[in-house]
């Protein structure tokens, strides 16, 4: 005898999102030599209107550096809404280990 429930089928999640003619993952790291970063990037700068520090004031200073407002490691996306520009100074306050490497790379 059935109990008259129906069973909901799920969509499989989405791996890729489209992007112009590219189709760009969702989730995971991209090298920033890849096509599809370097399109992300574009993609970025057309919306802000140039490499231009969202937090700037006063204070910015160095190069300009394609931030994951949410961590990837925290459920962020590669998706343009996740994205932002931000100079390498706020970069570096935002992830203090960037400035232990800039320090080995002067040393």
């Amino acid at each position: 005898m059935k109990t008259g429930k129906k069973r909901i089928k799920k969509k499989p999640l989405r791996k890729t999102f489209k992007l112009g003619k590219l189709n760009i993952p969702i989730k995971g790291r991209l090298d920033y030599k890849s096509k599809e970063w370097k399109f992300l990037q574009e993609y970025c700068e057309k919306r802000n209107g140039g490499k231009v520090c969202v937090r700037s004031n006063k204070d910015c200073f160095g190069a300009i550096h394609l931030h994951h407002k949410k961590p990837l490691k925290n459920g962020g996306t590669n998706k343009p809404n996740n994205l932002e520009w931000i100079c390498h100074l706020h970069h570096c306050i935002i992830h203090p280990f960037m400035i232990k490497l800039l320090i080995q790379k002067i040393r």
